[in-house]
C-alpha cells in the first residue's frame, strides 16, 4: 500500500488531474479550497505549518486573503510534490519555507506553531495516531489543528460504475477512510485534543462529459490504468457516454469535511 502511495504522489500530476474533475463539475460553487480556507481562523502574524501540502493549490487559490506577516512552512513527504508546490506558489509567498517532512516525526521543537494544517492527508500516514501526537506537540498552547478528510460515501458512484463495467478492476479501497475519516476522526483526535468541532462540506458532482471522469479514474490507486486500455478504454468511454445520454449526467456523491481541534 505505501509503495503504491509513494508512486502515486511522487509529484503532483495525479493529484492535479483529480482536482480538475472537482473544479469542473462540483455543485458547490464556493469551491473546496475557498470553503476550507474560510474556516481557518489564522491570525495575521501566525506561524503556520502545512503537512502534506501537495501541489500548493490551497494557497494559490487563497493568496488574496493571506497576511504578509504569516510565517509559513510548507511540507510534504514527497520531494517531487514539494517541488511542484514551490514552483506554484513561491512568488505568492516569497518568505515561505519548504521542507520534506514525515508527519510522524515533525522536526520542530514543542510549542512552535500557532496552526497546523493537514488537508486530506492524515489517512495516508502509516500511523495517524503518532502524527496526531506530533502535531499536538509542535502546536503552541491554544494552537489550532485544521484536519480535513473524507467519509465512507465519498465518490461511491465511481466505484459502482467501475464494478458494473468490469468487476475485475480492483477498486480503490475505503480502508484509508478507516485510518482517519469523518466517521472516526473525532475519536482519534480526542486522544490529544480537548476541543474538537466538525464542519461538513455540502457538495456533489454532476458530470456531463466522459473524458474528465476517465482521466480521474486512470490516476487512482487501482488497476484501472491496466484494465482500461486499448479496446477496453474505448468500450468504457462508450459505457460512460451511454450513461450520460440516458441520464443527462452522472451524479456522484461527495462526503468531505473539516475537524478543528485545539
Amino acid at each position: 500500500m505505501h509503495k503504491r502511495l509513494k508512486e502515486q504522489y511522487k509529484n503532483s500530476s495525479n493529484l492535479s488531474g483529480r482536482i480538475e474533475l472537482h473544479e469542473s463539475y462540483s455543485k458547490n460553487k464556493e469551491g473546496w479550497h475557498h470553503w476550507l480556507f474560510d474556516r481557518m481562523a489564522l491570525a495575521p502574524d501566525a506561524r503556520i505549518l502545512e503537512l502534506g501540502c501537495g501541489n500548493g493549490v490551497l494557497w494559490e487559490k487563497n493568496h488574496l486573503f493571506s497576511s504578509p506577516r504569516w510565517k509559513l512552512t510548507f511540507s510534504d513527504l514527497s520531494a517531487g510534490m514539494l517541488a511542484n508546490a514551490k514552483e506554484r506558489v513561491s512568488e505568492l509567498y516569497p518568505e515561505a519555507n519548504y521542507e520534506v517532512i514525515d508527519a510522524q516525526d515533525i522536526p520542530f521543537q514543542a510549542n512552535t506553531f500557532d496552526n497546523v494544517i493537514a488537508n486530506h492527508m492524515l489517512y495516508h500516514v502509516e500511523d495517524p495516531g503518532k502524527s496526531i501526537a506530533e502535531i499536538r506537540r509542535v502546536l503552541k498552547p491554544g494552537g489550532m489543528l485544521y484536519a480535513s478528510t473524507n467519509g465512507r460515501n465519498h465518490l461511491k458512484e465511481i466505484n459502482e460504475l467501475l464494478y458494473e463495467f468490469d468487476p475485475m478492476i480492483e477498486l480503490e479501497s475505503a480502508s484509508y477512510i478507516d485510518a482517519f475519516g469523518l466517521e472516526n476522526g473525532k475519536k482519534l483526535l480526542s486522544s490529544e485534543f480537548g476541543f474538537i468541532e466538525e464542519h461538513y462540506y455540502e457538495d456533489g458532482l454532476v458530470v456531463t462529459e466522459a473524458e474528465p471522469l476517465i482521466r480521474y479514474i486512470l490516476t487512482t490507486m487501482s488497476n484501472a490504468a491496466e484494465r482500461l486500455n486499448g479496446e477496453a478504454l474505448m468500450e468504457f468511454r462508450d459505457f460512460l457516454n451511454g450513461k450520460i445520454d440516458h441520464q443527462g449526467a452522472i451524479h456522484i456523491s461527495k462526503d468531505s469535511g473539516l475537524f478543528r481541534a485545539m
